[in-house]
């Protein structure tokens, strides 16, 4: 994932060597918590990126059967990797590094 401004030459490279689940949004949690509809969200200079490790998929038993077994999450500690990577020029390039390390 490539993270960048049109505006700016700064880059952000996010990257991991096992499955990551991410979403970009202009809008903070906190943005997004306090509206009732989306006409009434208001965009952030900023640029929000959420990482996660696994979520479970569809289905609560509230109003209809639960998740499948080979798609829920079991509680317990996880640890996950990934990294920020900060920079300039040549996207092409810098993935080219990248693949070579991965």
């Amino acid at each position: 994932l490539v993270l960048y401004s049109e505006a700016a030459e700064e880059k952000l490279l996010v990257t991991a060597p096992d499955t990551l689940e991410f979403s970009v949004s202009r809008y903070s949690m906190k943005e997004l918590a306090s509206k009732k509809h989306d006409s009434e969200l208001v965009k952030s200079d900023c640029v929000f990126l959420k990482l996660d490790f696994m979520q479970r998929g569809v289905g609560s038993v509230s109003c209809g059967p639960d998740t499948r077994q080979e798609y829920r999450t079991e509680s317990g500690r996880f640890v996950f990797r990934f990294n920020l990577c900060p920079f300039s020029g040549s996207t092409a390039k810098m993935l080219e590094n990248v693949r070579s390390v991965y």
